[in-house]
């Protein structure tokens, strides 16, 4: 089979409860080609996490495709190519972890950790093309403008880094052609310390809006904001969907004033 029958679009929180599986009584994993997950879905997520304390965390800035569980445990025989874009992807064929009762089922996966800097230029996003291979089979997904750097951008007709107490302030999800399927999340925690305040926002698109609370004290504040998005599929081939999203965060250093 070649071509998918379903393209469905959701958010990856999936992803991490597929990491680990139980291994079903399974004592060995069976080796097996790309032919024998074409019956399948390919999961696949992008995580764009920028943090002011750990800039640099391994996968903060990834783009992970995973197939998803069937019966018994697999791992891939050697031969598999996985690219994006026709860079090469870290590949791993999946098979049991652990031994005994603790035995667990890693899914076939392949991962490309993306550089943010190169990600923020251009005029436009492009698409991503994520392509498994062997003799036997090619799996492929391609994401519509989904290689660009995500951005939360102040859209409350002010600028600068400053946040006053007793007025609601909007911040929107970019790029455009991503959908935000969740009320965004924003708190704000004392630079210097201190407790962290969740707001409550409220959604329109991909803009969310909160109001900073007239008792805030004021000073230095890092504010955080956190949401998850669709992305277009424009082609999915080799399997019988392709399901995701992004994951994307970011924390800013803000003054509340009054």
């Amino acid at each position: 089979m070649t071509s998918a029958r379903s393209s469905r679009r959701v958010v990856p929180g999936v992803l991490a409860a597929l990491a680990l599986l139980p291994a079903c009584g399974s004592p060995v994993a069976e080796s097996v080609s790309l032919s024998a997950l074409q019956g399948r879905t390919l999961q696949f997520a992008l995580t764009d996490v920028d943090s002011l304390e750990r800039p640099s965390t391994t996968g903060a800035y990834r783009v992970t495709v995973v197939f998803s569980p069937g019966e018994g445990c697999v791992q891939l025989l050697d031969g598999v190519r996985a690219s994006l874009n026709g860079q090469p992807m870290t590949l791993l064929p999946g098979g049991l972890s652990g031994s005994g009762s603790r035995a667990t089922c890693e899914s076939p996966r392949a991962t490309y950790d993306f550089d943010p800097a190169q990600w923020a230029g251009g005029t436009s996003p492009e698409d991503l093309r994520l392509t498994l291979r062997d003799d036997s089979h090619t799996v492929e997904v391609v994401l519509t403008a989904a290689r660009t750097k995500r951005r939360f951008v102040r859209v409350d007709g002010m600028t600068g880094n400053t946040l006053r107490r007793g007025e609601r302030h909007g911040y929107a999800w970019q790029p455009v052609s991503d959908t935000v399927v969740d009320v965004l999340k924003v708190s704000l925690t004392p630079r210097e310390g201190g407790l962290t305040t969740n707001l409550p926002v409220s959604q329109a698109g991909n803009t969310g809006a909160f109001l900073v609370p007239e008792a805030s004290t004021e000073g230095e504040y890092v504010l955080r904001l956190d949401g998850t998005a669709t992305v277009g599929v424009s082609a999915c081939t080799g399997v019988v969907a392709c399901e995701g999203g992004v994951v994307h965060s970011e924390e800013l250093v803000v003054t509340v004033a009054r």
